[in-house]
């Protein structure tokens, strides 16, 4: 059975945060893949940057961190890959049909979705809850790196879930901090940005 690793956000942009998250993830759990998800349609953030540049800025990260470190599938595919499924401008994906969506088109996988301590606490307020915790073990970080347990909210939803507490601060000693948004990147966006008429 694979290992799915599920990061999702807007990514306006992707950050040093988020790439810790997905290689401690990777790293602590034996994950296969892990798949960056761009939201198409970010309707709890207001105006962002359009939706290809932002996955284009993805793809500058994820295309080095995967040369950087050397890391490969069995089958020699890469393991950071930006997943286009929820591409459609036009209404918000939610995420368990995304899961559902990634379950069906991978039936032999086991999904851990990645998101930080934040978004997990708020997670009373997503749509339909309970399908996201029966589709995906939660792997939660405190990104505040105050090294907190993560506990669930007492509700009944949480009562047959899977939630596993990482903290992506602990990789510290074998490298994995290493692992950022350099400058090189930071300046390929910045240029990408610019060139798009949304940097002066």
């Amino acid at each position: 059975m694979k290992r799915l690793g599920i990061l999702g956000g807007t990514f306006d942009p992707i950050h040093i945060g988020h790439m810790q998250m997905a290689y401690a993830a990777y790293r602590r759990l034996g994950l296969d893949t892990v798949y960056v998800i761009p939201a198409g349609y970010p309707y709890f953030k207001g105006r962002v940057t359009p939706y290809s540049l932002r996955c284009d800025m993805v793809k500058i990260v994820l295309n080095s961190m995967n040369e950087e470190r050397g890391v490969r599938t069995e089958s020699g595919r890469e393991v950071f890959r930006l997943s286009l499924i929820e591409a459609s401008e036009d209404r918000p994906a939610y995420t368990y049909e995304t899961l559902s969506r990634i379950h069906t088109d991978e039936p032999d996988s086991k999904l851990y979705f990645i998101c930080g301590k934040d978004v997990f606490e708020s997670i009373d307020s997503w749509k339909y809850p309970d399908r996201v915790l029966k589709e995906a073990s939660l792997v939660v970080f405190d990104r505040g790196g105050e090294g907190q347990s993560v506990a669930p909210i007492n509700t009944d939803i949480y009562k047959d879930a899977e939630i596993i507490s990482l903290d992506e601060y602990m990789d510290r000693g074998d490298g994995m901090i290493a692992v950022c948004v350099s400058e090189k990147h930071a300046d390929l966006i910045e240029e990408q940005l610019r060139n798009k008429g949304l940097r002066k």
